[in-house]
């Protein structure tokens, strides 16, 4: 170990001479530049050296960080073969208690199997990361990671299948194998893996697991009282209270869940997927600059790791400042605009009155929260009585709570407000031969469209 520490450091020095390099050579140039800038021949040769030492300095620094690569490498494995540890492994561990993150987790622990392709704890921490980074893909719902996410499933089952193979005592290898299964959508056989797990592990954890195996399903009680047994068996902590108040968010109890999660926020500051309920929590009750607060600390905490991301979430961020903000004024401005055609035509187009109720009521019947979703719209078509879309999907809400008379109302109001629209009378006809499945998939499509 002394010998890959002394390797770091040499590492450390090249790289600062890299930068001293670089620097001094731009200064040289710059400072040539503007002394000689009346002789154009010194001026022009001043500068070149200055571009042609920065382009030796990282090309030299390249070289030579490459050349050390291969002997860390090298050492790696000749440590791994004579039993004396993984030093990828133990990088990944220090990064990851001094960080929180690992910037390249994928690119370390295959350096790691490279040293020794059967490191039980560099593929445990592999699967791990895999079904992390899956379960986020999934939540994000963007199109773009099916291809990945299919591909981060074939490969982390693979790994799942070589650690059970290796080590069939690990529970991280069923729990992993699990949340695959779930990912795919069998989530009985997903729940026949967690309850395997509880055979192998003393902890009441995996009913954590269990429980959003439940949630994905649909069927939140389940998950409540699994969470509750979990509770009673000692299960505590910021991993339980973000596992508690996500699934009392999915049944609608709005202040406990906020206690749990903002619990376990004070506890793990930094943590992702806390960041993100407490984000979908105040999104869901119309606190939008308190949803704003922490989507701007998710972007802070992740643009050390993922610039791309941190900007997207930034983004998302000043969104729902502006949502906050302007839906007050927007609401305000409404009783005049409304009576003049022109203004009430622009005001809709922009930034409709009713922005907030509309788009929380989308988000609720995504969520499988109907009742929460019928007082959205009702809020809705209160403020705008003659906008059909409103209408339409207070009718989906109605109708899927299994108020079939009063959604079928609400049917007809959207149809003699836009009667060429054919999409209410589709609705309409499936509300009537209670085809609901349907419906909530056309509808979840349709959604990104109104």
């Amino acid at each position: 170990m002394p010998i890959v520490k002394q390797l770091y450091r040499i590492k450390t020095v090249l790289e600062r001479c890299k930068k001293f390099l670089i620097s001094l050579s731009f200064i040289i140039g710059g400072v040539g530049g503007i002394i000689f800038g009346v002789q154009p021949i010194f001026s022009v040769s001043m500068i070149a050296i200055g571009v042609l030492g920065s382009i030796y300095a990282y090309l030299a620094s390249e070289t030579q960080s490459a050349e050390l690569k291969d002997i860390i490498d090298i050492q790696a494995v000749l440590l791994a073969q004579n039993g004396l540890g993984n030093v990828y492994v133990q990088m990944f561990m220090k990064e990851m208690l001094k960080n929180g993150f690992v910037k390249d987790t994928v690119s370390v622990l295959n350096r790691a199997l490279h040293a020794n392709p059967n490191d039980v704890q560099a593929l445990e921490f592999l699967a791990i990361y895999y079904a992390m980074h899956m379960s986020n893909l999934q939540v994000d719902g963007v199109r773009e990671n099916e291809l990945t996410l299919k591909q981060e499933l074939a490969t982390a089952k693979q790994i799942v299948q070589k650690g059970l193979r290796l080590a069939p005592r690990r529970h991280s290898f069923t729990d992993v194998l699990g949340i695959c299964l779930d990912i795919e959508g069998r989530h009985k056989e997903a729940r026949e893996q967690f309850r395997k797990s509880s055979s192998l592990r003393p902890d009441p954890y995996w009913r954590l697991l269990m429980a959003t195996s439940w949630n994905m399903s649909g069927n939140h009680k389940e998950a409540i009282k699994e969470l509750q047994q979990a509770k009673e068996q000692g299960a505590a902590g910021w991993v339980f209270n973000l596992y508690y108040g996500r699934a009392l968010d999915m049944v609608g109890c709005d202040t406990q869940a906020r206690k749990y999660l903002e619990l376990a926020y004070a506890e793990r500051r930094k943590h992702p997927e806390i960041l993100r309920r407490l984000i979908s929590l105040h999104t869901g009750s119309g606190r939008f600059l308190v949803a704003a607060k922490y989507a701007y600390l998710q972007s802070w905490f992740t643009g050390f790791a993922h610039p791309w991301t941190a900007m997207r979430k930034l983004i998302s961020a000043i969104k729902l400042v502006a949502l906050g903000l302007g839906c007050p004024i927007s609401r305000s401005c409404w009783k005049v605009t409304q009576r003049i055609p022109l203004l009430r035509k622009l005001h809709l187009k922009t930034f409709p009155p009713d922005s907030s109720e509309f788009s929380l009521g989308m988000m609720h019947i995504r969520r499988g929260n109907y009742i929460e979703a019928e007082g959205k719209f009702r809020l809705s078509c209160e403020i705008i009585p003659d906008k059909a879309e409103s209408h339409s999907n207070l009718a989906l809400s109605l109708a899927l709570q299994g108020q079939r008379e009063n959604a079928l109302e609400e049917c007809d109001i959207a149809i003699q407000l836009k009667p060429d629209d054919i999409r209410f009378q589709v609705l309409r006809e499936q509300i009537t031969s209670g085809n609901m499945k349907r419906v909530i998939d056309e509808r979840g499509n349709e959604v990104r469209k109104i």
